[in-house]
């Protein structure tokens, strides 16, 4: 085999470095699939494709989740301008997001019908996993 462990993490560092190409562990996971292929069909090279499966994948530091103070959510709400129909769709949409929690793709398949006024009013949305739920929905914006 032309590979060798050194080619292939030099090929991920220049990846991650030079090209800036995105998460270095998923092409790390392509070439392990590959050597566990290569592993069943060339034995003789058992010795190159355990070293290259030994290949550690990068640790990353996770952020928290920060979530927005009330100043914040107050001046997001207030953004859009509301003597334009785009601003109070706008200033709608926010409200509702902040509210409920709705992922974008739920918010933007939401119909008039799927919101539910009044007594118990709430949100029913298709969500991931195409699960129906109902989120309910309070009287003040952004809480």
């Amino acid at each position: 085999m032309d590979l060798n462990v050194e080619a292939i993490s030099a090929f991920l560092d220049d990846l991650e470095s030079t090209r800036h190409n995105g998460p270095r562990n998923l092409r790390l996971t392509a070439i392990r699939l590959l050597f566990t292929y290569a592993a069943l069909r060339h034995p003789e090279h058992a010795a190159l494709i355990q070293q290259v499966l030994a290949i550690p994948a990068k640790r990353f530091d996770t952020q928290l989740v920060s979530f927005l103070t009330a100043t914040e959510r107050n001046a997001l709400i207030a953004a859009p301008d509301r003597n334009r129909w785009e601003g109070r769709r706008d200033r709608a949409l926010l409200v509702l997001a902040l509210q409920t929690g709705l992922r974008v793709s739920e918010l933007t398949g939401l119909n008039c019908g799927d919101i539910t006024f009044g007594d118990g009013a709430n949100v029913q949305c298709l969500g991931k996993g195409r699960k129906h739920r109902a989120v309910p929905l309070t009287t003040s914006p952004g809480r």
